[in-house]
């Protein structure tokens, strides 16, 4: 037996913020719903429909934030802070109509929040292959820079009265890349 199974609860406890959550909830429009999972995937966190509950149980503010647009995943009501007949009385009056306790039409009222999470991770990911893109450019130009700098100008005359059409190419290759690299690297010796 398993000593200290994942807790996945408590995982959700020190990595999903509350103002998260109720930033959220204010994307969801009038006449939608949405789900504690759904809450949970958006955040990244898609175990953690429960703790999502927790959340919303504690929103200080239930109408501004509107914790009542939150049904579980089969289309039923869940808890409320005013109790199941003032969230269902408020979905009424944004359009939502219930047989008992379900929302009819679930499927086509239901809203799926951006995942927030995604979209900073692809975020974060663009901005590391640049970086990378970044320093794999400045290595090569550093690389170019030592190979240019090992040229063979014998017969390039610095004073430029004589300049052969090769010396004058290593010439020009090797003041722009000196300049590109002690702008750019300047960490190289």
């Amino acid at each position: 037996m398993n000593e200290n199974p994942k807790n996945y609860d408590n995982d959700a406890q020190n990595t999903i913020k509350d103002s998260d959550t109720y930033k959220l909830l204010l994307e969801i429009p009038p006449g939608k719903v949405s789900t504690y999972g759904d809450i949970a995937k958006a955040l990244g966190k898609p175990l953690s429909s429960r703790e999502i509950g927790r959340i919303l149980g504690r929103n200080p503010n239930p109408i501004k934030v509107p914790c009542h647009r939150v049904m579980m995943s089969d289309g039923t009501v869940g808890g409320y802070i005013f109790g199941r007949d003032r969230k269902k009385e408020l979905l009424v009056k944004e359009g939502i109509s219930f047989s008992h306790d379900t929302v009819n039409n679930f499927k086509e009222v239901r809203f799926h929040p951006k995942n927030k999470f995604a979209e900073r991770k692809r975020f974060q990911n663009a901005k590391r292959k640049a970086a990378n893109l970044e320093t794999k450019t400045l290595a090569v130009s550093c690389q170019i820079w030592s190979t240019i700098t090992r040229l063979d100008c014998s017969d390039l005359h610095l004073d430029g009265l004589t300049c052969s059409p090769k010396a004058c190419l290593h010439l020009r290759i090797l003041t722009c890349i000196r300049s590109f690299v002690l702008y750019h690297c300047t960490w190289v010796n």
